[in-house]
């Protein structure tokens, strides 16, 4: 797999604004060692204080032997778990923390995330981790598709004006990463749908580069600095410096 050719910048953004995060998830997908029917119990034990509200998903409905005969749906979270800054999204197979659409910052994720690999330690029904990922996607109105680095091109000629989805997978040291920019994308806010360019960044580490409870928390420090860098090296100079960044 070729690396995505990305210029790296020599400063990155503490933060930008306004913000252009609408959510980041990272997941966990795990191998349980007992029965899946009592996971959700088990979890719900461990996390209801903080995250008392718990809502069924459309996945939880499915039949298992429908769920376990399509892989589309191995991986999809059964059970919605509320809390002030942020949701736990949790299935048979993953777990995920994610954030609302107020982003709340690396600060505010980082000890959430460290507080939820505990509960999970202490419960003890993971015989395993086979992915850790971390995903941000990323909103802009309108079309920026111009103020990135990347496009598509015709004839030598980028294309403009023109309703584009770019989809690459890629390395990036020792993760995996999927970039998808959709310049048509709508997304519901405040209640009314709004158009504009979706920029849609996952990193992923597999199973044999990561131990959740020893390396964890280091890795996914890690995909949120390249997630970073990947996120701010697409952007164009000028485009940057128009989301009024700020450096420590």
């Amino acid at each position: 797999m070729t690396p995505l050719a990305i210029r790296e910048i020599d400063r990155l953004p503490q933060r930008v604004n306004p913000r252009p995060v609408v959510e980041a998830v990272f997941e966990i997908r795990y191998v349980p060692d007992r029965d899946p029917s009592l996971l959700p119990g088990l979890f719900h034990a461990a996390v209801c204080k903080r995250y008392p509200k718990v809502d069924t998903l459309p996945a939880y409905h499915i039949p298992e032997e429908f769920r376990q005969a399509t892989p589309d749906f191995t991986y999809q979270a059964h059970h919605v778990f509320h809390g002030d800054k942020f949701r736990i999204q949790f299935g048979p197979r993953v777990i995920s923390l994610v954030t609302h659409h107020d982003y709340p910052g690396w600060s505010s994720i980082l000890p959430e995330l460290e507080w939820l690999i505990g509960r999970l330690k202490d419960t003890s029904f993971l015989s395993g981790a086979e992915r850790l990922g971390t995903r941000y996607i990323n909103f802009f109105s309108g079309d920026v598709t111009n103020d990135l680095v990347i496009g598509l091109h015709a004839d030598g000629q980028k294309l403009q004006g023109n309703e584009m989805t770019f989809t690459t997978i890629f390395d990036r040291e020792e993760f995996r990463g999927r970039l998808v920019v959709n310049n048509m994308a709508s997304i519901l806010r405040n209640n009314e749908a709004e158009s504009g360019t979706i920029i849609d960044l996952d990193l992923w580490l597999g199973a044999s580069q990561f131990s959740l409870f020893e390396t964890g928390i280091t890795r996914f420090e890690e995909a949120h600095r390249l997630n970073k860098e990947v996120f701010f090296g697409l952007l164009k100079d000028e485009f940057l410096d128009s989301l009024n960044p700020e450096y420590g």
